[in-house]
């Protein structure tokens, strides 16, 4: 028996700071907001904002 994979292809838009964040999730499968902080620096306002959108999205949620 073979087992085939599928690999589906996406398009998001996203702001940089979003995509930041995202890229972190390439090389670990959990962060905390604190690692999400140190690894971007973003500052904490624009990363609560940018978690909030991409945690947030009606139907569509990116991170949980």
């Amino acid at each position: 028996m073979r087992a085939f994979q599928v690999f589906y292809k996406h398009k998001l838009n996203v702001s940089t700071y979003q995509m930041c964040i995202l890229m972190l999730f390439n090389s670990a499968d959990r962060l905390t907001y604190r690692e999400i902080e140190q690894a971007t620096q973003i500052p904490a306002s624009d990363l609560k904002h940018c978690l909030q959108s991409l945690a947030c999205v009606k139907g569509e949620n990116v991170l949980s």
